[in-house]
């Protein structure tokens, strides 16, 4: 298992290589353990809100 955190932080290191300033995460998902673990890698979503229009 970690895959999913395997794959994130190899993300993060492609876009820092790139110098971007920010990486935005989005999910549909609410629970708390999936909050948990993108916390864990230093995300938080306390700094920004989306909104989305659906057709």
């Amino acid at each position: 298992k970690g895959y999913g955190r395997e794959v994130i932080n190899y993300a993060l290191q492609i876009a820092k290589e790139h110098n971007c300033y920010k990486v935005m995460l989005f999910t549909g998902r609410k629970e708390y353990e999936v909050m948990q673990f993108y916390k864990s890698l230093c995300f938080n979503n306390e700094d920004k809100q989306a909104f989305i229009y659906w057709f």
